[in-house]
């Protein structure tokens, strides 16, 4: 190999890289040149080639529009019409954190009783979580962009949209799904800055928003469905299906029988960890000309570590549970 390198790099040291083509097989037909024709056709097909890896780039196959994290979008006041996106665009090669002032909101399984001693008003001691909801501030940037489309592997998404002409609020109600199950929801591109995500891990067929009943707790301990004048401290349902395993749920058990509820807070973080890290989102976006695009997210939950209880102010405060931590994502491979 390295001879015929040495053979070639001679031969080219005849040809100046500032002559035509043309010019040079001209002077290889002629008699008086040293060169076979075959050889210089050679050589010019070589320096072409040369020429052309070094000048030809490569096909750029990114996807056409960028996912970012905590995006905020504000518009010239000169220009009204313009927008600029900011925040922290996801790659695929660390996980970008997702802020949110939002807590993991609860739902309680009212099946699933913790500690039969506890207060009717102790939810957190006396039921197991349900499921929860966890704010996803993400948004899509690119040109001629007609719609969005997220399909969550596991759980289901909500969405609230806030018109800008209207004080009306609109919720999109999403089918939850098992493992086995895909939920998806589509927007427009235009409304996605008076959008707000969310995602629940919850594993139940039923529908999560609609046809799953959802219960309420008065501040009394009252367990109903009827709305009124009393105070709500807490929201729930009644489903045979549970996100914790059973080894899970007695170790939660044993943390309240030895009243050790930061311990009992950081390990229900834990299973939080366990849910959210396995699930991804497919964002889909449909394009103006009918074209479509994909990019995967894939999910990473760090529990925050409680090492105190706070004072509560009151019931419902008590409700807001502990375990919280923050969401990242990273585009996957």
């Amino acid at each position: 190999m390295s001879k015929f390198k040495d053979k070639i790099d001679k031969e080219l040291s005849n040809i100046k890289a500032t002559n035509k083509a043309s010019d040079i097989i001209a002077k290889v037909e002629s008699k008086n040149n040293v060169i076979p024709f075959k050889r210089a056709v050679a050589m010019v097909a070589a320096l072409v080639l040369v020429f052309t890896i070094i000048f030809i780039p490569a096909k750029n196959n990114k996807n056409s529009f960028i996912i970012i994290a905590n995006a905020e979008s504000s518009a010239d006041s000169a220009t009204p019409d313009s927008k600029e996106i900011t925040g922290d665009i996801l790659n695929t090669e660390n996980f970008v954190e997702i802020e949110s002032d939002e807590p993991n909101y609860i739902y309680y399984n009212f099946n699933y009783v913790l500690d039969e001693n506890a207060e009717s008003t102790d939810l957190v001691k006396k039921y197991l979580f349900h499921s929860f909801n966890k704010h996803l501030n993400i948004s899509v940037d690119g040109e001629n962009i007609e719609t969005i489309t997220y399909k969550i592997n596991k759980g289901s998404l909500s969405s609230y949209t806030m018109t800008c002409n209207n004080p009306t609020q609109k919720i999109i109600h999403v089918k939850n799904t098992s493992a086995q199950m895909q939920t998806e929801m589509s927007i427009d591109y235009e409304v996605q800055d008076i959008t707000s995500f969310k995602f629940n891990p919850v594993t139940s067929q039923d529908d999560f928003h609609c046809n799953l009943a959802q219960f309420m707790v008065t501040d009394t301990g009252e367990i109903t469905r009827e709305t009124s004048n009393t105070s709500i401290i807490g929201y729930g349902h009644k489903d045979d299906n549970t996100l914790a395993t059973e080894e899970e749920i007695e170790t939660l058990r044993q943390y309240i029988k030895n009243d050790d509820m930061v311990g009992f807070y950081n390990y229900q973080n834990q299973i939080f960890k366990r849910l959210i890290d396995s699930i991804t989102l497919d964002i889909t976006i449909t394009k103006t000309n009918g074209k479509k695009e994909t990019q995967t997210l894939e999910f990473l939950y760090t529990p925050d570590v409680l090492k105190e209880l706070p004072k509560y102010n009151d019931a419902i405060e008590k409700q807001q549970t502990l375990s919280t931590g923050t969401l990242s994502a990273k585009i996957k491979t």
